[in-house]
C-alpha cells in the first residue's frame, strides 16, 4: 500500500468518525424548518441592503420603516435555537450582534405568524 493510499484512508476514517470539523447542524422539518429558512431569507435581504425585499418577509403592516431598517442593518442575525411553534404562531431565540468589533450577542426573541402558506416575521425587538 502506497503512501497516498494510506493518507487517504486515514482521512476517510477521521471523516467518518467526526473528528474533522464540527458537528452537523440541526435537521428541522415541517414548520420549524419554514421558519429557520425565514431567518435565512432575512439575513439574505438584510445583507442586500433592501428595504423592499425585507418588507417582504414581515406580517402585514408589521414592515420596519426605513428607519427601522437602518437599524437593522448596524446587526447580524443568528438562531440561537429551534423554533417554538404553537399552530400558526412561533417564537425563536435570536442572537442580535452589533457589526462593531468585540460586539457581544444579544439573545431576544422574536415571534413570526405564518399568513396563508407562508410563515413570516410578526417581532423582531431589537437591543
Amino acid at each position: 500500500m502506497n503512501l497516498t493510499t494510506r493518507i487517504l484512508g486515514f482521512t476517510l476514517a477521521l471523516s467518518l468518525s467526526g473528528c474533522l470539523g464540527s458537528a452537523p447542524p440541526p435537521v428541522w422539518t415541517g414548520d420549524a424548518k419554514a421558519v429557520s429558512d425565514l431567518m435565512d431569507d432575512w439575513n439574505d435581504a438584510d445583507k442586500t441592503r433592501k428595504a423592499s425585499a425585507a418588507a417582504k418577509l414581515f406580517v402585514k403592516d408589521t414592515s420596519p420603516t426605513a428607519a427601522q431598517f437602518k437599524v437593522f442593518r448596524q446587526y447580524s442575525f443568528d438562531q440561537a435555537g429551534p423554533p417554538s411553534i404553537s399552530g400558526t404562531t412561533a417564537t425563536m431565540t435570536v442572537n442580535v450582534v452589533s457589526r462593531k468589533p468585540n460586539s457581544t450577542p444579544t439573545t431576544l426573541e422574536w415571534s413570526f405568524e405564518k399568513e396563508g402558506e407562508a410563515w413570516k416575521i410578526k417581532a423582531a425587538p431589537m437591543p
